[in-house]
């Protein structure tokens, strides 16, 4: 799992990066990827502006774009804090441990978005002993991203040594529940890039609120990543349908050659 997947555009083919259309308010975030070494550039990101996203011979780009069409005007809401309400927010993340079923396996750089909606007022004490008022969450996280495997690790299904440093995609996302005595959730306060492992999936709702929001019953019911290696033909994938489990897991990331 993502430790420590929507409206994304992703591409391996260099020439593709010039159809990219990017401004201050819709950023493009891009790496290059060396196809015979399998190395990956830091997470770089595209504004409009300055040199345009372009990777040397022997690369090739991948490439997110951080905003998807607009989609149809909800039904109006009511009025008052009983209203549902909606907040994205999305964050560059580098150098991110990724978890599979024998431990940390690989370092993933990927955009993270994060949607959460509040639902409707709950009783004060779904939200713990101590709130004297609470709502009730939903929402989605999804990520997109590249994956270099880590020396030494084993792999993520069937925790054979990985052979050599694997590279490539992945994608996905999960479903997010929870309570919190705070009705203000606010993209402000989610940063728009961060470094290494935290906060963990499951809390990463947790930085739409303001310090001192007390949270109750935070879930993932159910979640989904898949992961392609193109240089060896391997593809994981790793679910979750409903939130009694169990996960399933197929495929794997090996560093073994299975392209024909």
């Amino acid at each position: 799992m993502i430790g420590v997947l929507g409206g994304l555009l992703i591409s391996g083919i260099a020439s593709a990066a010039h159809s990219i259309v990017a401004s201050p308010a819709n950023p493009v975030y891009w790496q290059c990827h060396n196809t015979a070494s399998g190395a990956l550039t830091g997470l770089r990101r595209y504004d409009g502006t300055g040199s345009y996203p372009a990777c040397g011979s022997g690369y090739t780009i991948y490439y997110w774009s951080q905003q998807g069409a607009k989609g149809d005007p909800g039904a109006p809401g009511q009025n008052g804090s009983n209203a549902t309400l909606t907040v994205t927010a999305q964050t560059a993340v580098s150098a991110r441990d990724d978890s599979g079923l024998h431990g940390d396996w690989a370092k993933d750089a990927m955009v993270r978005t994060i949607t959460v909606t509040r639902q409707h007022a709950a009783k004060a004490a779904d939200c713990g002993a101590s709130s004297s008022q609470c709502w009730f969450y939903t929402g989605t996280l999804t990520d997109q991203g590249s994956f270099r495997s880590t020396d030494g690790a084993l792999s993520p299904n069937a925790g054979v040594a990985i052979s050599g440093n694997v590279s490539g995609t992945f994608s996905g996302g999960a479903q997010v529940e929870f309570y919190a005595d705070s009705d203000s959730p606010s993209a402000a306060t989610v940063p728009s890039t961060t470094t290494g492992d935290s906060p963990s999936t499951s809390t990463w709702a947790e930085q739409l609120f303001a310090a001192g929001t007390n949270f109750a019953g935070v879930a993932l019911p159910e979640y989904s990543w898949t992961y392609s290696a193109p240089a060896t033909c391997e593809q994981y994938s790793e679910l979750l349908k409903g939130s009694t489990g169990p996960e399933t897991d197929t495929g794997d990331i090996q560093g073994v050659n299975h392209c024909s």
